[in-house]
Order: structure tokens, then sequence, then C-alpha cells
């Protein structure tokens, strides 16, 4: 009998265990343009069919600012999170000074030095930058601002001297890496039903053994 409760017992455990997502656990996608399905970002930028050319001679309240929204996988153990860029006419070209960077947000917004920022290289597009506790410094924090805002902003910078504004961008996925939330599962119908079955089961044993020594 002791036999058949443990072995019971190693399937309602296994019944009531919730599976842990290890790796991808959370994947967002930003398509910008006029087309359908597509967004416009934040700013006075241009729109294209299926871009936002990006404009740097703005006033600051007119520049390009996106932002993804995690919030979904609160609970969860996050390792690292990735954004990946696609683009073109950002630089650097041979004989172009038009060099862009992208600034991932720090919990300082409008100070640089808690962002992380990247450069952008047309023949590396789709171009990906991945955040970690191993990129975050003594003054850069993108990486523990996402994770405190379960949120992702990013914005561009045209750091070359010539300025022509060619910029096109034409999507931002965000892929956050880690392991989701366990959830509390319920006891099945069937765990009920097995956990009664046991019980009688021991009621019957306990009246044989009382009928065999009276």
């Amino acid at each position: 009998m002791k036999q058949l409760f443990r072995i019971v017992l190693t399937l309602l455990a296994l019944m009531m265990s919730a599976p842990v997502s290890a790796a991808v656990i959370g994947t967002y996608l930003q398509d910008y343009g006029r087309g359908q399905g597509r967004i416009d970002p934040q700013g006075a930028d241009r729109l294209g069919g299926q871009f936002v050319r990006v404009q740097e001679n703005r006033p600051v309240a007119d520049l390009f600012y996106a932002s993804f929204n995690f919030s979904n996988l609160a609970g969860a153990v996050i390792d690292s999170i990735a954004l990946t860029l696609t683009y073109d006419s950002a630089g650097p070209a041979r004989n172009s000074a038009e060099i862009w960077q992208v600034n991932i947000l720090g919990s300082q917004p409008g100070n640089i030095n808690s962002d992380y920022n990247g450069i952008l290289f047309d023949s590396a597009s789709p171009q990906t930058w991945t955040l970690s506790a191993a990129t975050d410094s003594l003054t850069n924090d993108a990486f523990s601002a996402a994770l405190s805002n379960l949120s992702l902003g990013f914005t561009f910078d045209e750091i070359g001297t010539q300025g022509t504004d060619n910029f096109r961008l034409y999507s931002a996925q965000l892929v956050v890496n880690g392991t989701a939330a366990v959830a509390v599962v319920p006891l099945p119908a069937p765990g009920f039903l097995l956990l009664g079955a046991l019980g009688g089961l021991g009621l019957m044993r306990r009246f044989k053994s009382g009928r065999a020594t009276a």
C-alpha cells in the first residue's frame, strides 16, 4: 500500500507541475510606414509606404521615439533583451559623412550617458544589439531600466557632419530571453478522483483488518 501511495504522489506531482519556458519568452515587432498594418512612430519624421525616414534637424519634441512594452512578462526571469533594426541609408558609407547611432534609453531620459549606444552600419542590416547585466556600466543602465519599467525605448542621433537625413527605418523587433514565470496549475479532476479512490481503498483495508482481529 505504501508503494502505491508513493506512485500516486509522483503522478500527482507530475500532473500539477507547470512547464517552464526557457530561451525566448517574448517577441515584439513594429513595422513602420503608411502601408496596411504599419505604424507611425512618435516624432515629425517623413513616412513612406514601408518605412519612416528619420529626421535629425528637428526640435527635440519632434524627434523619432519608439518603445516596446513587455509587461506581460511580469514575474519572469529576464536574462537578455535583443533589439533588431532593419534599415538602409544610415551610413557610414564611402565618401559620406552621414552616420547614425541608436540610443537605447537608460534611466535618465535626455542623458545620453545612461543610454546604450550603437552605430548603424548599412552592411549589417538587419542589425541586432543585445542588452544584459554585462552591458550595463557605472553610467549606462539601459538593461536595468528596461527590467524596472518592463519596457524599452529608443531614439536615434545623427553624429556625422553631412546630415542629409537619408536614413530609412523599416522595422524594429524586440526579443526577450529568459525563463517565464511558473504558473500554479490547479489539480485536475482526475486527480481528485484518484485521491478519492485511494481513500476508499484505505478505509476498506482498515475494515478488513478490524474484522480479522475481532
